[in-house]
Parts: C-alpha cells; sequence; structure tokens
C-alpha cells in the first residue's frame, strides 16, 4: 500500500508508543530528500511487527486489540527506516554516507525499544482502557500522561511524581538527602550497610536500618539479609534459645502485599479494590473489589465522657449511639466509605461542649474494612447545629456559634484531604500538648547543643494524600471556614501540606492565633519537568 509521508508521520504521533523517534524519522529524511510516497507490502509489514505484537500480547495488560494498530504503524515508520530510505539516500556508487548510516542505525533501534520503554513496565491498567497505567512495576511510577515513568533512584522500589523515593529496597533506607546546588532535600535511599555501627561493619548484610539517633551520619540494623541480628548486628547463627529459622513465600494473587500465602491474609489491594478485615482487630484480610456508588453518611459525636465499660467496637455507630471521640468518627467514616468506586460524603457533627484528642491508652473503634489508596472519602467536621432540625439545646449550638477541640495529642494529629476536607466553625487548641522547657524531649537528645531544635522535614497538620493510584476525576477541596487555630508551638514543616497532584484551598473567616511553627501555613509544590531521553 502507498504511505505518504506526511500521513505516516500524522499515524506515528497519534500512537501511544515513540512519537518522537516517528517525528524525528520523517523530519530528518524529509529535508534530506524528498519521498513523496513509499510502496510496502502489507504482508511483510505484519511479518516485521510479528515480533513486536506476540510479544506485547502475552502481557495481561494488553488484551486491548487497538494495540495491533499502534504497533503496525510503528513497524511501517520502521520499515522505511530499514529497507526504503538506506536505497532513496544512497548515492552513485551505491554507497551510503557514514552519517546517514550512523542515523538510521539509531533510529531503527530507537523504534523498536519505544513500546518496551512505556508499555512493559505497567501491571494494571484501567478498567476498560488498558492503554492508561494504573499501577506500575517496581521503580516506576504512574506520571500525569497515564503511562509508567522511571524513579531515576538508586534502590528504590516506589517514588512520587515530585522523584522521591517512598519504599527503599532491601539493604536500604529513606534518608531526606540534600540535593546538591539546590539548597533543598528530597527523600532519597541511603545504604545500610555504610557507615555501619560498632561491629557491624564487617558483617555487611543488613537488610533494613535506622539513623543512629546519637550521630545521623551512622546507621543502626533492624535485620539481616542472611543471618540472625543480636543486639544490633548482623551474624550467622543465633544463640541458644533463640527460634534460628524463617523462609519466604509468594503472596495470593489478589494480594499486593501480605502477612501470608492465603487470600484472607493481604495487608495491601491492587486498584479498584479495598481490604476487608478478616475479622475486627486485625490489619489483615480480603481483596473486595469496589461496588458501591455515591454514598452520604452522617456521624455524631458526643462531649460526654465514656462509662468504664464503653467498647466503641460493640456500641458506638455513629447514629444511635454517637462517638466519644473524633478520631473513632473518622476511623467509621473511612470503613463505611471503603467500598465506594465514587466520591463517599460524611458529615461527621459534633455535640455542643469541649471535646479532646488525648494520648493516654483507651479503647478505640477498630474497624472492619480499609482503604487508604483511592481517597475517595470527603469528610466534614462541623457542630451539631440547632437549625438543622435539632431541637435539643443541651447538644446543638446556634450557627454562629463554635465548638472547641482541646488536642493532646501534639504534632502527631493529622488530618487527611481525600476527595475533600470541610472543617467548619471548629476550634483547635494545642494548649495542653506545649513541651516541657525542662527534660530532654523529641529533637534535643539527637542534635548538639549549638543545633537547632527546628528541622525541615516535620510533620504537617493537613495533607493532600492523593496519588497516582486514586479513581478520582477531579482535584480535592480544602475548606476552612470561620475556624480558630491556637497555641501551636510545633515545628511543622508546614500546617497544610500539598503535594504534585493539585487542589483547592479556601480559608474563610478564619484566625491563626498564638501560631508560632517555623513552617509555612501552606506549602505549594512546583512542576518537576523531566526532558525526555533524545
Amino acid at each position: 500500500m502507498a504511505v505518504e509521508c506526511a500521513n505516516l508521520y500524522h499515524k506515528a504521533q497519534v500512537s501511544l508508543y515513540n512519537v518522537l523517534a516517528a517525528m524525528r524519522v520523517c523530519t530528518y529524511f524529509k529535508t534530506i530528500h524528498s519521498i513523496r510516497y513509499i510502496l510496502i507490502n502489507f504482508h511483510f509489514v505484519l511479518q516485521i511487527a510479528r515480533k513486536l505484537i506476540i510479544n506485547t500480547l502475552i502481557i495481561p495488560l494488553r488484551r486491548n486489540a487497538r494495540i495491533v494498530v499502534h504497533i503496525v504503524n510503528l513497524a511501517i515508520c520502521n520499515l522505511v527506516v530499514r529497507h526504503v530510505l538506506p536505497k532513496t539516500l544512497a548515492i552513485k556508487d551505491g554507497q551510503m554516507p557514514q552519517i546517514h548510516l550512523q542515523h538510521l542505525t539509531k533510529l531503527q533501534k530507537n523504534a523498536f525499544n519505544g513500546i518496551n520503554d512505556i508499555l512493559d513496565n505497567c501491571i494494571q491498567g484501567e478498567d476498560g482502557n488498558d492503554m492508561n497505567c494504573k499501577m506500575c512495576l517496581d521503580q516506576y511510577f504512574v506520571n500525569s500522561k497515564l503511562v509508567c515513568s522511571s524513579c531515576k533512584i538508586t534502590d528504590c522500589l516506589e517514588c512520587n511524581t515530585n522523584y522521591e523515593c517512598e519504599l527503599c529496597d532491601t539493604k536500604n533506607m529513606i534518608s531526606s538527602i540534600l540535593q546538591p546546588g539546590s539548597g533543598t532535600y528530597k527523600q532519597q535511599c541511603l545504604d545500610c550497610n555504610k557507615n555501619m555501627l560498632g561491629y557491624s561493619q564487617f558483617y555487611t548484610d543488613c537488610a533494613s536500618c535506622q539513623l543512629n539517633p546519637q550521630n545521623q551520619q551512622q546507621t543502626i540494623c533492624n535485620a539481616c539479609l542472611n543471618g540472625f541480628i543480636v543486639n544490633g548486628a548482623c551474624q550467622s547463627t543465633c544463640v541458644r534459645g533463640i527460634p534460628s529459622q524463617s523462609y519466604c513465600t509468594n503472596c495470593h494473587s489478589s494480594c499486593v502485599t501480605c502477612i501470608g500465602s492465603s487470600s484472607n491474609q493481604c495487608i495491601g489491594c491492587k486498584v479498584g479494590q479495598y481490604l476487608e478485615y478478616q475479622y475486627q482487630g486485625v490489619s489483615y484480610g480480603t481483596c473486595m473489589a469496589k461496588h458501591e456508588t455515591s454514598k452520604s453518611y452522617k456521624l455524631y459525636v458526643t462531649s460526654e465522657n465514656p462509662s468504664d465499660n464503653y467498647k466503641p467496637t460493640i456500641e458506638s455507630d455513629g447514629y444511635n449511639n454517637p462517638f466519644y471521640t473524633v478520631e473513632d468518627a473518622i476511623r467509621k467514616a473511612l470503613e463505611l466509605c471503603a467500598p465506594s468506586k465514587e466520591t463517599c460524603s460524611v458529615e461527621i457533627n459534633l455535640y455542643k461542649g469541649d471535646h479532646y484528642i488525648l494520648r493516654s491508652a483507651k479503647q478505640f473503634y477498630m474497624s472492619s474494612r480499609l482503604d487508604n489508596t483511592h481517597s475517595v472519602t470527603n469528610i466534614t467536621i462541623l457542630p451539631l447545629f440547632c437549625s438543622q432540625n435539632n431541637s435539643n439545646p443541651n447538644i446543638c449550638v446556634e450557627d454562629n456559634e463554635k465548638v472547641t477541640i482541646y488536642n493532646k495529642f501534639r504534632d502527631q494529629l493529622a488530618l487527611a484531604v481525600g476527595s475533600g476536607l470541610t472543617i467548619k466553625n471548629i476550634v483547635i487548641d494545642w494548649i495542653d500538648s506545649i513541651i516541657l522547657h525542662n527534660g530532654n524531649y523529641g529533637c534535643k537528645s539527637t542534635f548538639k547543643a549549638t543545633d537547632q531544635c527546628q528541622i525541615s522535614d516535620g510533620y504537617s497538620f493537613i495533607k493532600f494524600d492523593i496519588t497516582s493510584k486514586t479513581i478520582l476525576t477531579k482535584p480535592p477541596t480544602l475548606r476552612i471556614q470561620n475556624c480558630i487555630f491556637r497555641n501551636l508551638y510545633f515545628d511543622y514543616n508546614t500546617f497544610i501540606e500539598t503535594n504534585s497532584y493539585g487542589g483547592y484551598i479556601e480559608i474563610l473567616d478564619t484566625k491563626f492565633e498564638r501560631f508560632a511553627t517555623c513552617g509555612s501555613i501552606i506549602r505549594n509544590f512546583k512542576q518537576t519537568y523531566t526532558p525526555p531521553n533524545l
């Protein structure tokens, strides 16, 4: 069939593979030699594409038949490079100039490698459209084009779009490392077997580690790769009285991560699934497909103290029997929304009176299911207003009144935005969480007396938590209205943490009183441009 060069350029451009290589093929040769029509036998084209088609179709992701069309288009372009253009560019004595030969070789290699670079690193496609990737192999992440990009971080298994590592390979740990020339820190992988403490340096099989709190330049081993850890060091055998047998086994095919080989021993699930716990009180269970559409719920939290025999797992459902803490209500909200495949809205109404978030040991609500990947939950935290058909003045407030939450959990208290978070008419007071001036607390024990306690990688109170695995179709919104945040003396890195996936922030009629953190209120991420490999 006859293929015009301009048409070939257009077909290759709309394909999802090797667009840049195809553009360079036609652009380069149009400027050197005038080519209007190239005669190519259709059977010959399929023969050339056959290997690519077979290699691609054996991957479960490639069930979409449209891939064959794209591969054939790419094969046509490659055929131009291999068989037609060398003849048209040859000089009279039958020899091609060396510069043309080198360029053809490079273009031919790029044409065949393009598909592998983009598609073969994807292990789960989007429902109904396998051309869009939802989950990548280790060392890759799903970028904004819904294809896999390399993390480009040594020994990193999972990373985010800011090219910061979130999970390191064995023998490494995540550490904030100063980037040369930029003055910024990024999470990268630190070799556990470098700068080891004590005798561990002579047995370099440390599998996981942590920084030495007394010396941030040294690491302490937590587990060994081919041996056993005893008193913080790796050795080849265990001492008497310590079991020495351990082995690895594959997870069930329905699990992403697990604690055993059965289908009810999953602790992590695939995109489009949630975890149904085996029973309340454990952190493992069965991965179930999300099936519910948009849902909305209302939960209630009382300001009264619970009785001594109160058991939130059994007695509280958030409707007839209110929760006694905001934390339990949030756990219930996440449980209710776990099966949802669309945005799920939960309104948490706080009864009139003072509420407390305590650090002391207490019974708390244990969820029966969990989804911490897709960020479908939209939570609203507000007082129970009397204007909303509530006539009991003992538990409801007027529209202009506020309810106070006393946070005794210090900087460990954190709220996730999910698909949306609204905080309205709420006062959050950290006054009871202030660190005492005497004694060693937190970073005081890990830094020299001449160092300042404020460090750059602290916590955040509110965090945009969507990832590449989200099923949201629009950015989330954080809305803070008519609130007061007071007596905050912690070293938050930022009060509100954004991420590269975007979102909206609305702060209306809100006060920050005695707000002494060294971090910012809002930190934005700038877009990171990664040039293509030319």
